[in-house]
């Protein structure tokens, strides 16, 4: 999230855009219901991702991730698709895909991550098209079963080594969105 590139603002206020001279949100007139508002997000989407596509020359974002409350509003927007595969979601915990928007971006709900931010990403199809990468050298070790001696409960630890490294932040953007408590 810190390292992406690209950057805009939403509101979930009626009217609130944002205008980047005064690096404010300024009220605008606006006619519309609250879910045709709603659909502004999407603009701010597709603008995020046509920037990544302009950086990368690889393609414009396919996947987004995003806090519960922003979900709300995302899965209100018409061209939403759930993903309804059977009994699937059924044993989802953490973060997990809840379905598409319009066709083309990926949607995931992440229940731990900060409510007030959407993360848009492009991830092509080889490992080439990748803006960050997660390598684990060492997979897992367990260590033998030890009996804690004040309670005599048998317990084992686990431990894995790993590296994260972002190569091309080009391929993320994030969307700050305020006013949240409206919704």
């Amino acid at each position: 999230m810190n390292d992406a590139v690209t950057t805009d603002y939403w509101s979930a206020r009626q009217g609130n855009d944002f205008d980047s001279s005064s690096n404010s949100f300024v009220n605008t007139t606006f006619y519309g219901t609250r879910f045709e508002w709603y659909q502004t997000l999407g603009q701010k989407i597709q603008k995020v991702s046509n920037t990544i596509h302009q950086l990368t020359l690889r393609g414009g974002a396919n996947f987004m991730v995003c806090g519960p409350k922003i979900a709300t509003v995302i899965e209100s927007i018409p061209g939403f698709g759930a993903s309804t595969d059977g009994n699937k979601s059924q044993f989802a915990m953490g973060v997990n895909q809840v379905g598409t928007l319009q066709n083309r971006w990926n949607v995931y709900k992440n229940p731990y991550m900060t409510e007030n931010q959407i993360l848009v990403g492009f991830r092509g199809s080889n490992f080439l098209e990748t803006g960050a990468v997660y390598a684990p050298y060492v997979p897992l070790i367990m260590t033998p079963l030890v009996y804690d001696p004040s309670d005599f409960t048998p317990r084992k630890g686990v431990m894995t080594r790993y590296a994260k490294k972002m190569i091309r932040p080009e391929f993320y953007g994030k969307i700050y969105v305020a006013d949240l408590d409206l919704i």
